[in-house]
């Protein structure tokens, strides 16, 4: 072999080789992407995890302070209520009951 052919063939072995390494930074990025894709989501149902039970524990420590379960009193102002509403009819007047209400504190708060 001359010495054209020889510097050609380590020329395109070079290239493979970078093209090879190439394929496998591309494919541990995508899989990195997937796996931080993943942490998010996960990062994400914890906190609206513990948001829920930071709002539970509000809601029991404004029972607690008021010494009653009745929560039409406890409200305070710029609270967020987050509960499920049950609207019932009687008499022509519709009437609104919030059930299994959790009171999240004010944004200040």
């Amino acid at each position: 072999m001359d010495r054209n052919r020889k510097l050609l063939l380590a020329a395109a072995a070079g290239a493979v080789a970078g093209w090879f390494c190439t394929a496998i930074l591309a494919t541990s990025l995508v899989v990195k992407v997937g796996h931080a894709e993943r942490r998010a989501e996960s990062a994400e149902a914890d906190a609206a995890t513990w948001k829920r039970q930071a709002g539970k524990a509000y809601t029991e420590l404004l029972k607690a302070r008021a010494g009653t379960d009745n929560t039409a009193a406890l409200i305070p102002v710029g609270a967020r209520i987050d509960c499920v509403m049950q609207m019932t009819t009687v008499g022509g007047l519709t009437t609104a009951k919030c059930e299994d209400a959790t009171i999240y504190p004010p944004r200040d708060y």
